[in-house]
C-alpha cells in the first residue's frame, strides 16, 4: 500500500494494491513519512476501505474535524458493541459515530446539555443497543475521563440501530429515499439555500429522517408527552428550524396519515439546525 495523504502521525490515506482507497490508523504510521511511501503494514491497527468518493471526503472532513484519538475511541466502541450485538455494522457508522461522540464530549466540557427526548423509546424498541451503548459510556469514560448522561447512551443506541437498518426490501429503501429528497427539497426552499451534500451535519440529518421515516412505515413512533423545559428552550433558541421541522412533520403526517408528537418535532429540530447553521 502506498500512502497518498498524511493527517497525523497516527492516520493516513492509502492506497492499496486492488486501487481502493483506505484511511489506516496506527500508532506512528506516519512518523517520518512522505505521500507516495510505502506504508509500514506492521504499525496497522484499523484499516477503512473506502468505496466512492463521497465516502473519502467524508472520512478527510472527518479527519480534520475529529481527533483521531477520539476516532481510535469510536473503534473500540463499534468492536465492542458489535461483539455485545452478534452484529455487523456498515463502516459508515464510524463516521457518524465518530462525529457524535466528539460533539458529545465538547458538549460537555462546555455545558451544553439538550437531554434526550426519545430516550424512553429507546430502552423499549431497542433494549439491547441501548444495553451496548450503555457499555459505550464505560468505555468513554475510561479513555476520556468524561461520564456523559444517559441521555447520549439513547443517541449511541441509534447509531447501533441504523447502521443494521438497512433491510425492508428496495421498494421501502426506494420509498424512503423519494421522500428524503423532498423534505430535503422543503429544507433547501425554506431558507433560501443549498445543502453541503457532502458534510457530516447532512449526512446525520439524513440519518435522522430516514430512522423517523422507517419508525413512522414501521407504526414504532413515539407517542409520549412533550417536556415544557425543554420545549421553550428549542423553540426560543431555534426559532425558524423548530417551524421548519414542524412543517416538515405536517407532510410526513399528510403522506402516511399519521399524529407525530412534539418530541419527535424537537428531536428533528435539533438535527434540522445544525444542517442549517
Amino acid at each position: 500500500m502506498i500512502i497518498k495523504k498524511i493527517f497525523n502521525n497516527n492516520a493516513i490515506l492509502a492506497e492499496d494494491s486492488a486501487n481502493l482507497e483506505c484511511v489506516i490508523l496506527g500508532k506512528g504510521i506516519a512518523f517520518q513519512k512522505k505521500p507516495g511511501t510505502v506504508v509500514d503494514e506492521s504499525r496497522i491497527d484499523k484499516i477503512f476501505v473506502l468505496k466512492s468518493d463521497e465516502t473519502v471526503d467524508m472520512f478527510c472532513q472527518l479527519m480534520k474535524e475529529v481527533p483521531v484519538n477520539r476516532l481510535e475511541l469510536t473503534v473500540k466502541i463499534v468492536e465492542q458493541a458489535q461483539k455485545d450485538l452478534d452484529a455487523r455494522f456498515d463502516e459508515m457508522i464510524y463516521i457518524g459515530l465518530a462525529d457524535h461522540i466528539n460533539y458529545a464530549l465538547n458538549r460537555y466540557k462546555e455545558g451544553v446539555n439538550f437531554g434526550n427526548v426519545m430516550l424512553w423509546e429507546i430502552k423499549k424498541f431497542y433494549s439491547d443497543e441501548y444495553k451496548a451503548a450503555l457499555k459505550s459510556l464505560e468505555i468513554i469514560q475510561y479513555y476520556e475521563d468524561i461520564r456523559l448522561e444517559e441521555d447520549e447512551a439513547g443517541l449511541i443506541a441509534l447509531h447501533f440501530v441504523n447502521s443494521q437498518m438497512e433491510g425492508g426490501g428496495k421498494n421501502q429503501a426506494l420509498q424512503i429515499m423519494q421522500v428524503l429528497q423532498e423534505m430535503t427539497a422543503m429544507v433547501e426552499t425554506e431558507f433560501g439555500i443549498r445543502l453541503n451534500r457532502d458534510s457530516i451535519s447532512y449526512g446525520r440529518f439524513l440519518t435522522h429522517l430516514k430512522f423517523l421515516v422507517k419508525r413512522i412505515i414501521n407504526a414504532d413512533l413515539y407517542t409520549g408527552q412533550e417536556e415544557d423545559i425543554l420545549y421553550h428552550q428549542i423553540v426560543k433558541k431555534y426559532k425558524d428550524a423548530f417551524q421548519c421541522s414542524q412543517r416538515l412533520c405536517r407532510f410526513l403526517e399528510n403522506k402516511y396519515q399519521v399524529e407525530i408528537s412534539v418530541e419527535e418535532i424537537l428531536y428533528l429540530t435539533l438535527h434540522l439546525q445544525r444542517v442549517i447553521k
